[in-house]
């Protein structure tokens, strides 16, 4: 029974031996994990910043985008505003451009030798010469007569 027991002891004492094996390895183990983690938490932060960062990057871009989206549509406003001025300029100078030749072509003919009306709408001025020519006429009877 003795060497039962030794037999039972020296068991006891290697199973110890052997879970204290494993216990130390299982110590290491997990040291070893709470150093991945540690680590693993590092990088996770990392990223998070690096996100955030990239993120305010993208927001002041877009804000930025804005800006300048909006001084384009108020030059492009102006400028067509500009051409539409220049256009009325334009239709206005060719809509009086063959009245002046016209009045530069009757320079020389006797009967066109009245003063030009002054008026600005052509209406008034054909008025105004209608008004002269009976009153010159008038006189040319009165002389002749």
């Amino acid at each position: 029974m003795e060497t039962e027991v030794e037999k039972i002891n020296g068991q006891v004492l290697t199973v110890k031996s052997d879970v204290s094996k494993v216990s130390n390895e299982v110590n290491n183990v997990k040291v070893e994990m709470d150093k991945n983690l540690t680590t693993f938490k590092k990088e996770l932060e990392e990223l998070k910043t690096t996100f955030e960062q990239q993120n305010n990057q993208e927001n002041r871009d877009a804000k930025w985008n804005e800006v300048v989206r909006k001084h384009v549509y108020e030059s492009l406003e102006k400028v067509a505003d500009d051409i539409q001025e220049v256009r009325t300029s334009l239709q206005e100078t060719s809509i009086q451009a063959p009245e002046q030749r016209d009045k530069k072509g009757r320079r020389n003919n006797l009967i066109y030798r009245i003063p030009e009306s002054d008026e600005p709408r052509a209406e008034d001025r054909n008025i105004a010469d209608v008004n002269y020519r009976t009153t010159a006429y008038g006189c040319l009877t009165t002389v002749f007569m």
